[in-house]
């Protein structure tokens, strides 16, 4: 007998390499302190963060020409800065409206990403006794930690939260791409 994985939901991690992380580190904890800051300022536009910007759409597309089309590319649609364990990373989310997710660490001491399994309802009459090792068929969730130059590409609609001390030290920047056909 051999069992088939069905239904799965992809994500890719990158160590991004010549990205000034202590500059753009230090640039957001001194312009994005509070969430009016991280609404209104358009990172996508900044020049601080354009190398960046154009490295992180190009593993978003590299992630999503592996698992669907090269005749389709995915532009970024909108980007925001999160400082420590912000009440609005923490609880669980999806990013709707948008195809392609990244997060990108400029600097963190701790924390990490936890992905949600989208088919919760297989595991609703599992007991945690009935398990002898997680594996893709029985685990809740997947926790991806969070590491200084990584950045993590997922498909939007997948429930992440993060988990972080009160205190972290944890800079992160995330990004919603859309897809479009290439002409």
């Amino acid at each position: 007998m051999t069992i088939q994985p069905i239904f799965s939901a992809g994500l890719a991690i990158y160590e991004l390499q010549n990205i000034n992380n202590l500059e753009l580190a230090n640039y957001i904890e001194n312009n994005f302190s509070n969430l009016k800051d991280k609404v209104k300022k358009d990172i996508t536009k900044n020049k601080i963060f354009k190398s960046l910007n154009k490295k992180v759409e190009s593993k978003m597309n590299e992630y999503f020409h592996s698992i669907y089309s090269k005749r389709y590319a995915i532009k970024i649609k909108s980007g925001w800065t999160n400082i420590g364990s912000d009440k609005y990373t923490t609880m669980p989310h999806i990013h709707s409206n948008n195809f392609i997710s990244a997060v990108y660490y400029p600097k963190t001491e701790d924390g990490e990403i936890m992905f949600f399994n989208p088919m919760l309802g297989l595991l609703a009459n599992q007991a945690a006794k009935m398990i002898d090792q997680y594996n893709p068929y029985n685990t809740e969730y997947i926790s991806v930690p969070a590491r200084t130059g990584h950045l993590v590409v997922f498909n939007a609609m997948l429930q992440h939260s993060v988990r972080c001390s009160d205190d972290s030290k944890r800079i992160s920047i995330a990004y919603n791409g859309t897809a479009y056909e290439k002409i």
